[in-house]
């Protein structure tokens, strides 16, 4: 019997790096971001949880104004991360 792929046994990094590799923009779109759901984090948001995640998603950008652009609560992802 086969087990279910669980939560735990994904490896984010791998699929952050894979998708990053066949060329996803870690950037948002600032066209987009305004059709989309406002309440969804942004990558850079998502990757300050991992600090491994961070790297890769820095690394992949060249945009270093993301570290600047505030969340739907007026936070900078540089504020949230010092926060923690």
């Amino acid at each position: 019997m086969k087990r279910k792929m669980q939560y735990k046994d994904i490896d984010f990094l791998k699929c952050l790096k894979l998708l990053l590799d066949f060329k996803a923009s870690p950037n948002p779109d600032p066209e987009m971001r305004g059709k989309l759901n406002k309440k969804r984090p942004t990558p850079i948001f998502q990757a300050i949880r991992s600090p491994e995640s961070l790297q890769v998603l820095l690394d992949y950008t060249r945009d270093i104004k993301m570290l600047n652009t505030p969340n739907k609560h007026g936070k900078t992802p540089l504020f949230v991360a010092a926060e923690s």
